[in-house]
This record gives C-alpha cells, structure tokens and sequence, in this order.
C-alpha cells in the first residue's frame, strides 16, 4: 500500500455497497454553486442596489433627477458584465418550448455543484415557465464538453435546483440535460457552461415541457442472502414510452430503519445497463417491462427486512417508490445452469460455484474445487520495508487469484495490518498456471492500518486541534507513521498464507518463516520494492521483455541502445523551443509508464542547456488519437523506478499530451511518445520548452 505524503484531515463514513459505477454522467446536488454576487472570486462583484428604498435620504433631487442630469444605471441582473438571455423572448419556439444558439462568454464567472474542477466560460439564459410541470433542459448539439445546471437567484450559489446540474448526459456524451419541476410564471437560471476552456463557443440550448410519463412498478420481488451479504430483485410494470433507463435501491433493516447504501446516501443509483454486475431489463413493445438483478454488499451490514425500488426513464422522471419484504430464494441451479453470482436469486449446487470463466458475463454453475498451496517463501527488506510471497499449488481449474496473509511475531502474537485483526488480501504480482499447478509471486510494502495509521491520525488530529502548523502538524504525523510501519514490520517473525480461486474457495492455510532477502544474481529476477531479490552493485530492477519474470536486474544504461533510433531533441532546435515532427507507426514498445502506455513508442533525448523546469507538449495529433507521454532519467534501463513524469491527457477533452520535467544543466531526459492502452501508431509533433 502506498502511503500518501498527507495524513487524511477527516475521515468518511464508509458505505456497504461493493458494487461500483463509472463515469460523471450522474446529477449531482449539495451546496455550492456560482459565488454569492454573480461572480467568480477575483472578479467583479454585482454592484450594490442603492440606499434602502431606492432613493438618496432626504428624497428625490429637485426636478427628479440627481445633479448631473442623468439617472443612475440599473443593477446588473446577474453580475456586471454578465449578458442574460431571456429564452422566452430571444429563443425560437418549438415543441411548446424554446431553441436557442448562443455564444458563451469569455470568462468564468459560474459554477454548479457538479462542476468539479472545470474551468470554463458559460452563457447565461433565463427562462420563465408558462405552466406548472416538469421541464428538460438540454445542451443536444453543442460540440464542446458541456455543464448544465440552474438556479432560482443567479446572484446566489446556494439556489441551484434540486437534481439541477448535469456533466455528462452519459458516458460518452458530453453534452448535458437536466430535469426541472417548476410552477407557472417561476423564473429560473440556466448556465452553459463549459467544462474547460474560456474562449467564446457556440453552444446549442433547447427547454421544452415533459410530455411523457414516469415508469410505473407494479409487482415487486425481493430476495435477500445474509451470508454475502446480498440482495435480489424482479420488477414488473409499465412504462408507456418505453425508455425507462434507471433504477433507485434501497434496504430497510430489521428496526425498520433505512441503511447508508454509500457514504451520501441510503439509495444506490445505476442505469439498467452496464452499472451492475447482473442484471437484465426486459423492455417489451407494449409498454410492459421486468427488470431482474442483484447487488453484494460489504460484510458488517445489519440484518435487513425490506427492499424498496423505483425506475426512472430517460428523461429523468422517476415513478413511485415501491417496498416489498425480503426473503430467502429457494432456488438451486445445477450444473452448466445460469445462475446469480450475488447468490440472492438462486444459488448453485455445493459442489459448483456461480462464476464466468470465459469474460462474457454469462454466469453459469461451474464445478469448483479449492486450491492446495504447497510450498512457499517469505522474505523481507527492511531497507525498502517491503514483504515478498513466492507461492506454488495446484488448482484443478486453474483460476486462483488471490493471496491472503495474517502476519505473526516471535512469540505467535498477531501483528495485523487491517484496521483490526484477521487476514488481509491482495492479489499477485506474477502468476502462471496451467495444467493444474500455478506458481506466484506477491509482493507488499509494509502499512499497518489500525497499528499505525490510527494513531497517526490522532496525533496529527490533536496538532491541528491544539493550534499546531498544519504542515509541521503533517510531517510529525507522517514521520511517526513511517517509524511504526518499520518498527512493526521488523517484528513480524512468520505468516499464515492462503491462495483462493475466483469462486472465493480457499486453500488451507501455510506457514511460512520471514528470512532477509537475499541479493540476486546478475539478470536474475526481482521486483520494484526489493522484496523478491536484491539487484547488485551497478544494476537496477528493469522491466523484462519475458512475460514469465516480469523483472530483471539490468544495467543502469542511461543511453538508449542505437537500434531504438531515438530523436535528438536538442539538434532540432526553433527559436526558444526543439520541435520535431514525426509518426510511431514503425516504432515497437520500449516500455511503459506509470500512467499507462506500453504500445509502439518512440524515444527522444534531451539534454538541458540550462538548469530548470522544461515543459514537453505533444501537438499535431489526429482527431481520435489518444497519446501518453512519459519521461525518464534513463532510457536503455527500463523501469518506472527512474521516471521523471506521465501524463496521458493534458485536460478532459485534449487526448494530446504534457509533462514538465526538473533538470539540472546538461542533465539527459528521455520522452517517449506513447498512446493511452498503447493504442497510439501515428504523426505527432513534440515540443520542448523552458517551463514558465
């Protein structure tokens, strides 16, 4: 586990869900929002309104004007500078709503609570419902990467709309759209904003009334397994458009009390494709649906009593909440059956377990046996703190994939690295199986969670409570840290250690007896961390071209072998930068970088004519063309251990590349120009240039 440079200033309540959901595409609420007065810290705030009642004390000047002869201007609407569109008078009607195109300011003035960390200019629109109802309002047809959101009062941040603000209408589409419940004559704020960049673009606008109507669950089963934890669902109903496109889940435990489901929410979201591991949404021609699926939880939950659902469309409407009482499914597949891997609908026969062996997400009852581990080593380096597992067995279905491990001291007290006692898992750094036997290696670098990191924390905690400098206040804690992590991984004497299949079956446990790591032999294996073997004098851990070793120790070779034809940087020289022009289509992989990359890359060194920061840009890409560029202080020793940057994209939006490097004068750096999942095989430009 690595250990971040910051002690973590709080702490957050932990969810039970262990089923997770990707992408930005979701509306997000909470507090937030533009800045109070219209504009971004920095900017120019809205100008104050005038004394209370709207005229000077003593009344109106002689003749109804102030002295000067002119009225004084009104108060910018939502901020000076800030134009605002009224949709209702300057869009194009269509569908009983509004189109609007439109051209976004040149400044950052706004943001909502799903904005992250975008920075980008917006175009401001104010719209006025005609009747009570629901409203969507969408970005459909604005090229750049759009955020949506609305608010009541433009000059207040904290009047953003319920659900109001949307990235990513879903993945993969960035434009934006959000659902707004207004009542007749209600005026309401909208900003287009865009998610980088704060040059002028065009942006497409459209708001209409909803004229469709929510999914309707009609019929509710629930199932629940307390031994995952697990819990399973059939819904059946109806939903006239047929676009239902979400499901909202919650559980009740046996108080009858809602469980935090995440570390927001009591409720879990997802879409009915893609989100959750099983699921299946049948949506028939004439309006009728059944939707089945099951989620796992963490261990710990309480014992629950109730499941409540409902569905939503693509709209964003959502039908009523439906509750139905959880019960224990009764159904046992046998073998070659499809089957719940949640174990909440139904179960497989003892003798098999619910897996997919072949990726295809068809789960079916498979036999399953445990593996048998049957010799092993275990070594440690104290230098780099770091714990090494070399493991052999057997496994007749040769799917084992994990490792578990609980550590012991000399005198058999258990020295755990949890928050408390018990075994910890993780999974192998090699491992090759076939035939029935598989051998592995993992390898740790001691942390310990609840012997270690707690106290940390406290320390730091009271630091910070009793009026200490938070930096000192961090590096005390972080200095205490790393001395318990080595003084407690110095007393670890042996392990128990298990390997368990994909099915989750567990050998029986091996002892193994901690000795030094020993150091390895030229070009034999190691590891980053030391833990496996010790490079000697002169050689470094590099990645190994054989699939089978993953790491050998090699010569630190600062240069890069003549066959890989690396470009000069500093004989293509323009001005105050090194240009070159060039393509990957002919190169091979020399490596990867910590950020990704291992595809057809191409080497270029550079050496500093002078001591600082140098920034190095990749440009001239193709439309689609996703690069990765990283930088090390060597080039024919390949490892990530001598890497001086990554990046893959230099912002959301910009696929290109960009990483600024240190270098002392005449100090080597060398820039591969890579792809993201090394996909990347074409013309690019790469320019170097001292950093500002």
């Amino acid at each position: 586990m690595a250990w971040q440079r910051r002690i973590l200033l709080a702490s957050l309540a932990a969810g039970f869900l262990t089923t997770a959901c990707g992408g930005d595409d979701a509306s997000s609420d909470g507090t937030g929002g533009a800045p109070v007065g219209g504009a971004a810290a920095g900017g120019d705030a809205a100008p104050d309104s005038g004394p209370v009642g709207g005229e000077p004390v003593g009344g109106a000047p002689v003749g109804g004007a102030p002295v000067g002869g002119s009225e004084p201007p009104p108060a910018a609407e939502c901020g000076r500078g800030v134009e605002v569109i009224d949709i209702n008078a300057q869009g194009t009607a269509a569908n009983g709503g509004f189109t609007y195109t439109g051209t976004t300011s040149t400044r950052d003035n706004f943001f909502g609570t799903c904005s992250g960390d975008s920075v980008g200019s917006e175009g401001v629109l104010k719209f006025t419902a005609p009747a009570a109802g629901y409203y969507t309002a969408s970005t459909s047809g604005t090229a750049f990467d759009s955020v949506l959101y609305a608010l009541s009062d433009c000059n207040d941040g904290f009047t953003e709309l319920p659900g109001a603000c949307n990235d990513d209408v879903v993945q993969g589409d960035a434009s934006s759209r959000i659902l707004l419940d207004l009542e007749a004559n209600e005026t309401v704020y909208l900003f287009v904003d865009q998610y980088s960049g704060e040059d002028a673009a065009e942006f497409t606008f459209a708001i209409g009334p909803v004229t469709t109507e929510a999914p309707v669950v009609e019929s509710l089963e629930a199932f629940y397994n307390p031994a995952v934890p697990s819990v399973g669902w059939i819904a059946r109903g109806r939903d006239a458009e047929g676009d239902a496109a979400r499901f909202r889940l919650g559980v009740i435990d046996g108080d009858g009390a809602a469980v935090m489901l995440t570390q927001e929410s009591n409720e879990f979201e997802a879409a009915l494709e893609g989100e959750v591991e099983f699921q299946s949404a049948v949506l028939n021609e004439d309006g009728t649906f059944e939707i089945t699926g099951s989620v796992a939880f963490n261990p710990g939950l309480p014992a629950l009593s109730q499941l409540t659902y409902a569905v939503g469309d693509a709209v964003g409407l959502w039908g009523e909440t439906v509750t139905a009482e959880l019960r224990t499914s009764d159904v046992v597949r046998a073998l070659g059956e499809s089957c719940d891997p949640a174990l909440a609908l139904n179960t497989c026969d003892p003798a098999t377990a619910c897996i997919d062996r072949d990726g295809d997400a068809a789960f079916t009852c498979e036999v399953a046996t445990p593996p048998a581990l049957s010799a092993g080593t275990a070594t440690f380096n104290a230098e780099t703190n770091g714990f090494g597992f070399r493991l052999n067995g057997s496994d007749a279905e040769n799917d084992v994939a994990q490792v578990s491990f609980t550590g012991f001291d000399g005198d058999g007290a258990e020295v755990f690295f949890g928050e408390a006692a018990g075994a910890v898992a993780g999974g192998f750094a090699r491992l090759r199986q076939s035939e029935g036997t598989f051998e592995g290696s993992a390898i740790f670098t001691a942390f310990f969670q609840g012997l270690c990191f707690a106290p940390a924390q406290a320390q730091f905690q009271e630091c910070a409570d009793n009026g200490g400098d938070e930096q000192m206040c961090v590096d005390a804690a972080n200095a205490s840290l790393e001395a318990c992590n080595r003084e407690k991984a110095a007393t670890i004497a042996r392990f128990d250690v298990a390997v368990a299949d994909l099915t989750g079956k567990a050998s029986e446990t091996l002892q193994l007896v901690v000795t030094p790591t020993a150091v390895s032999e030229v070009g034999g294996a190691c590891d980053p961390i030391s833990a496996l073997g010790i490079c000697p004098d002169g050689e470094g851990c590099a990645e190994s071209a054989n699939a089978e070793t993953l790491w050998a120790c090699a010569p630190l070779v600062a240069a890069c072998p003549e066959a890989w034809g690396a470009v000069d940087m500093n004989a293509n020289a323009q001005g105050n930068a090194f240009v070159y022009s060039g393509t990957n289509a002919e190169a091979v992989n020399h490596g990867s970088g910590s950020c990704g990359g291992g595809g057809p890359n191409t080497a270029h060194r550079f050496a500093a004519p002078a001591a600082g920061r140098y920034t190095a840009t990749i440009s001239g890409i193709q439309e689609g063309d996703d690069t990765l560029l990283f930088a090390r202080s060597y080039c024919g020793f390949v490892s990530t251990a001598n890497e001086l940057a990554c990046n893959d994209d230099i912002e959301q939006g910009n696929l290109a590349s960009e990483v600024t490097v240190e270098l002392a004068e005449g100090a080597e750096a060398f820039f591969f120009v890579d792809g993201y999942n090394g996909e990347f095989a074409g013309a690019y430009t790469l320019t170097i240039r001292a950093a500002n």
